[in-house]
Parts: C-alpha cells; structure tokens; sequence
C-alpha cells in the first residue's frame, strides 16, 4: 500500500528531481553521519511481537496465519556480512487457520545463521545447511545478506560502498503514512544494486534518517514480491 501510494503521488505530477551522483553520495554520508552508520561494526535487535507464514491465508480474504514471537535476537556483523538469528513461535492467541503448520505445537526454536554466500541454521549442536531456496525462488543465503542491508545502517553502509549511486528527491503528499513522510515535505529515494542483482531503495527523509528499504525478489509462487 506504501508503495502504491508512493506510485500514485509520482503519477499526479509532483516535482521530481534527479540527484547527480555527488548529490546523492552527499545525502547518504550525511544520514550516516546522524544516524551513526559509518563507523558501526555491530548491532544487536532483540524484541517480541509476531510473525506470519507467508501465502498461507485461510482464503482470499484473510491475513496470514500469524504466530507470536515472544523472544526475539539478530546480531549483525556488518563488515564481515554475517548474522544471527534467534527467535521463538508459539501460536498464542491467534487463531489456527490456514497453512503454515498451524497449530503451531509448543515453542520452536530457530537459529538461522549466515556469513556471505553461505547460510545455515543450527538444531541443537547440529548444523544445519541451508542450499535451497526461500519460497522456490531467492536462495536462502541471498536473502539472509538482503536481510542485512535492508537495515537502516545495513543500507547506508552498502549505499556507501556502492557504485553509481542513484537518487531522486520529491515532495509526498497527503497525510504521513505510519510515519513516512509526508504533508507536501520532501524526501530523498536513494537507488543502489546489492550481491549484482538487487535493486535496494531507501527512503532518506529531510532528517536524515532513513525511514524505509524495499527491495523486490523473484518467486516461484507469487511472482516479484516487495
């Protein structure tokens, strides 16, 4: 929907303009340098919430079946390109419809691990190697390298390292999206290639915070999904 929205304000004819290179090189280092990414080696994200099993609604009219999270780590190596995962899924108090293996039984555990192009999970002692694919399409190992950059800082670091940078800077308007920008204020979209095949766009509000990384990956299943 964010992105539709997006689209729709492009098409009515805001002012649009196209950053050179330098220009946008200028807007990353100054997000990095307010949000700290330059010289970050490490983050660690711990929380709770839910998560959901992806296409597998009850019918066309229903969400996901979703899970809850009560804990949740990821640990990120930026400069070695590598993470943690670690999280546990209860079925909770969400209704069991739909695929996915609902009912959840008990509380899985998953540890999923990646450095560069190699991914792997871990059961118990047991390494667990991960050569397939996520949804018969991205490899699991290109998506776990994704899910490093599409962090704020994971996207300043490879928007950094990246060459050509693109950008273009535009006014949105209508009310702010889930604290997107918006009320007519501007924002710059900054556009690099990630592993050779990724189009990774980030959205640098007038704060110089990186407020949104979207990217598309292919599937067997759904097609481009964003």
């Amino acid at each position: 929907m964010k992105l539709l929205l997006r689209v729709l304000v492009l098409l009515l004819g805001l002012t649009v303009g196209t950053a050179s290179a330098q220009d946008a090189r200028s807007v990353v280092q100054a997000a990095a340098a307010k949000m700290g990414a330059t010289n970050l080696k490490t983050i660690q994200i711990s929380g709770a919430g839910w998560t959901a099993a992806v296409g597998q609604s009850f019918n066309l009219t229903n969400d996901w079946p979703r899970f809850e999270v009560p804990a949740y780590t990821k640990v990120i190596d930026y400069d070695g390109k590598a993470s943690r995962e670690e999280f546990t899924r209860r079925q909770g108090s969400y209704p069991p419809q739909g695929g996915g293996f609902t009912p959840l039984q008990g509380e899985p555990k998953t540890i999923a691990l990646s450095s560069g192009s190699y991914a792997w999970d871990m059961n118990g002692t047991s390494v667990v190697p991960q050569p397939g694919k996520y949804l018969a399409g991205i490899s699991v190992a290109d998506l776990r390298q994704l899910d490093i950059v599409m962090t704020p800082h994971g996207f300043l670091k490879a928007a950094m390292a990246s060459t050509p940078v693109n950008a273009i800077t535009q006014a949105f308007a209508g009310p702010s999206n889930d604290g997107l920008t918006g009320d007519g204020r501007k924002a710059t979209i900054v556009s690099v290639m990630v592993l050779g095949k990724y189009r990774v766009n980030g959205t640098i509000n007038d704060r110089n915070e990186v407020e949104l990384v979207t990217t598309m990956i292919p599937t067997s299943f759904y097609g481009d999904t964003l």
